[in-house]
């Protein structure tokens, strides 16, 4: 029976957050302004800290991509990720996929971000799986401006890789979760394995009292 290893993007496989790498590549190629790479940082800050209404923002975001194609977006991440993600990958999350893929477990990525933006890095590395947030596309394949079920957030998170677990017959207590983000407690908190990797101020005080391994990556 495999286990299952789920590990979280953002600043964790990747050096920084991806969601402002995309909005400063928007700006560079002319298709945003300076002020949403400063509001996306600024929403970035805010997430580390657990104090953004992810899924709303979400939606107010996806409401601006609303007649976008998703043939564009495919193409346009996918760039993105050649210029401004891929360099920042950390080895050791490189390393420590391979060594999960070599025990025999499944990885999976598990990310709050769109299959657009994280399908690249999946491909990178060679994960097995993508459990993310999804985003409704109407029939001439063009994005509505909302988000298509739940977000892949918080709790959230926790229903979506238990779900998971079920399909391929194991369950949370075997698996692994390697994730810098407080707000990944609850996915943390119900796994046999976590692994709070670069945690902000607040999950690093939640892992040392809770005894979770720890470890600086990149």
């Amino acid at each position: 029976m495999p286990a299952i290893a789920f590990f979280d993007m953002d600043r964790t496989l990747v050096s920084v957050d991806t969601a402002t790498l995309y909005a400063r590549h928007r700006f560079a190629t002319g298709q945003g302004g300076r002020g949403d790479v400063l509001r996306v940082a600024w929403w970035m800050t805010l997430y580390g800290f657990g104090l953004l209404d992810a899924p709303k923002i979400a939606e107010r975001v996806m409401g601006t991509f609303a007649g976008t194609s998703a043939a564009h977006m495919t193409e346009d991440c996918l760039s993105c990720f050649r210029k401004e993600v891929a360099p920042r990958v950390v080895q050791e999350g490189r390393a420590r996929v391979q060594h999960h893929e070599q025990a025999g477990d499944r990885t999976v990525l598990i990310t709050s971000a769109s299959r657009y933006i994280a399908s690249p890095l999946l491909a990178e590395l060679g994960m097995m799986d993508l459990l993310c947030t999804e985003l409704e596309v109407d029939s001439s394949g063009r994005f509505t401006g909302h988000l298509a079920g739940k977000m892949c957030f918080g709790a959230q998170k926790v229903v979506v890789a238990q779900d998971y677990c079920r399909r391929w017959g194991t369950t949370l207590e075997d698996a692994h979760f390697y994730s810098d983000s407080i707000t990944d407690r609850p996915l943390l908190t119900a796994v046999g394995h976590p692994v709070a990797v670069n945690p902000d101020p607040r999950l690093r005080r939640v892992a040392r009292s809770r005894g979770w391994k720890i470890e600086r990556w990149g």
